[in-house]
């Protein structure tokens, strides 16, 4: 058996935090956790998505992204760029800067 590489952490809210351990033989690529910005990125788009009340379906058609690109994102399981960093922050009403600050 494989040891683990990092567990998948789900955005706060949800009835579980760590929902499963990835492995070297994983064969699901895009289960690494991202870079710590992008995860906090992410997070804060899933609860601003889940205050409005809007399906994930909507926001990545808002954002021109796939649902599953919206997914990865919520989930902390991909980085980001600028210019996404930009698109989050147009979307939420507010800047950059104050999308990223702890």
């Amino acid at each position: 058996m494989s040891s683990p590489i990092c567990q998948r952490v789900v955005p706060p809210g949800t009835k579980r935090r760590i929902v499963g351990t990835v492995t070297a033989n994983n064969s699901e690529a895009n289960r690494q956790p991202a870079d710590r910005l992008s995860a906090l990125v992410g997070e804060r788009l899933w609860r601003e998505r889940r205050v409005r009340g809007l399906s994930r379906k909507v926001v990545a058609s808002q954002l021109e992204w796939s649902p599953k690109t919206l997914e990865r994102t919520e989930h902390g399981r991909r980085e980001l760029t600028a210019r996404e960093i930009d698109q989050i922050a147009a979307w939420m009403n507010t800047t950059p800067a104050e999308l990223v600050a702890d």
